[in-house]
C-alpha cells in the first residue's frame, strides 16, 4: 500500500490529477484498486492501492474522513495479508468503527475497538499492519 506520490506508478501523476475534496462529515472507505489525489482540511495526500493477482479488491484497506466540524481528519490504512471475504468483512468493520467514532477527538476507544475487530474478524494466520492517523489542520499536527 502506497500513500505518497513517490510510490506511484510512473504513468500516474498526482499533480495532474483532479483532487477529490472532502467536505465536513464525508468519508471514503474501500479495499479496491484506486489511485486518487485527495484534499482534506490542511492535508493533501495520494492514495494508491493495487490488489495482487489483478483482483478487483485486495488486502489494502483505506479509510479517509473529515469529522462533522471539519476540525480533524481521521485516516486509517491497513495492509492485510490475503484478500477475499475476511478482508471485506474487516473493511466493513473498519468503516463501521470509524463512522461511530468520527466526531470523537479522543481516539482511545476507537483503537481499542479496532484491535478487538482485528482479533475477531481476521484469521490468526493473516499478518496485519495498520496505520492510524489524525490530522489537525488548525494545530498543523499529523499525529
Amino acid at each position: 500500500m502506497n500513500v505518497n506520490a513517490a510510490c506511484r506508478q510512473k504513468s500516474e501523476n498526482p499533480t495532474q490529477s483532479i483532487p477529490r475534496h472532502f467536505a465536513c462529515a464525508e468519508t471514503w472507505v474501500g479495499n479496491n484498486q484506486t489511485a486518487s489525489l485527495i484534499e482534506l482540511p490542511g492535508l493533501t495526500a495520494w492514495v494508491h492501492s493495487v490488489p495482487a493477482d489483478l483482483s478487483h479488491a485486495g488486502g489494502d484497506v483505506h479509510y479517509v474522513s473529515v469529522c462533522p466540524s471539519c476540525v480533524v481528519s481521521p485516516i486509517a490504512l491497513a495492509d492485510v495479508s490475503g484478500h477475499g471475504q475476511a478482508v471485506a468483512l474487516f473493511g466493513e468493520k473498519l468503516r463501521e468503527l470509524m463512522q461511530r467514532y468520527l466526531s470523537f477527538m479522543e481516539q482511545t476507544a476507537l483503537m481499542r475497538d479496532l484491535n478487538q475487530a482485528v482479533r475477531q474478524e481476521l484469521p490468526a494466520r493473516n499478518p496485519f499492519r495498520q496505520l492510524f492517523n489524525l490530522s489537525d489542520p488548525d494545530a498543523g499536527d499529523l499525529a
